[in-house]
């Protein structure tokens, strides 16, 4: 089965967005039934606000001790909103996944 990329209809901004060949490689192998609703930086916006609220939760059923609540930064290269899976320090260059793998 040959893919190709898709231009994808974002429900949250209405922007139009690539879906890649190699972003439906990667949906078939982990089995996903549906297409991406939301381009990446709505999938980075909605991810960061489902941390918060999965953070204040759990400060909720523990003591008084904080979390970092890691915050979207924007790429050190194309500029694009994400958020990282690390609390990166001031003045570090920051890379989303894709600009990481170049």
């Amino acid at each position: 089965m040959t893919f190709q990329d898709q231009n994808l209809q974002c429900v949250e901004c209405g922007k139009t967005f690539i879906f890649t060949a190699q972003e439906q490689i990667f949906y078939q192998k982990k089995e996903f039934q549906n297409l991406p609703k939301r381009c990446v930086d709505c999938r980075a916006k909605k991810k960061f606000q489902q941390s918060i609220s999965s953070s204040k939760k759990f400060k909720q059923n523990t003591s008084s001790e904080s979390l970092p609540s890691r915050q979207p930064v924007s790429c050190s290269r194309c500029g694009k909103l994400f958020v990282p899976p690390f609390d990166p320090k001031v003045g570090m260059s920051i890379f989303c996944r894709e600009c990481y793998k170049k």
